[in-house]
């Protein structure tokens, strides 16, 4: 399934969108993209926009934006069924999937936090802002940033 996440920040100047890649090879849109309210012009790209997964959040004091991304980082070989008594054999992608905390407004990451094994489809600060907790599949992790 294909989707897209937006966020506003909490001031409301700045609208963040995220599409949901799936493969690094095919990704659908066009990963992470900002704009500006008040013109409703895009910004320019941020550091490793690409490849995002659909987590995005705002701090609640604005300065701080995460959003889930895959990274291709080689590839596996799989195996399926028997084909005349011998294995199929072929390769895949193999991906780590992360999160960039990103400072506002350069969008300059300051910290990626990587080791999820599923797409980081959601993620949240606290109100404090001192932490942030994603999601991806059954998966919770808060981390202290």
């Amino acid at each position: 399934a294909w989707g897209r996440r937006v966020r506003t920040s909490p001031g409301g100047e700045l609208f963040a969108q995220v599409d949901q890649t799936r493969s690094t090879e095919w990704s659908a849109g066009a990963g992470l993209l900002i704009r500006d309210t008040t013109t409703w012009e895009p910004q320019p790209a941020m550091p490793g926009a690409a490849n995002t997964t659909g987590g995005v959040a705002f701090s609640a004091d604005g300065r701080f934006l995460a959003t889930g991304h895959m990274a291709n980082v080689g590839e596996r070989t799989r195996v399926i069924g028997v084909s005349l008594g011998l294995p199929m054999q072929y390769q895949v992608n193999e991906y780590d999937y992360l999160v960039h905390l990103r400072e506002l407004p350069t969008g300059r990451v300051v910290k990626t936090l990587g080791g999820w094994q599923q797409a980081v489809a959601h993620l949240a600060f606290s109100p404090d802002g001192s932490v942030v907790a994603g999601t991806a599949g059954p998966r919770l992790r808060v981390w202290d940033v």
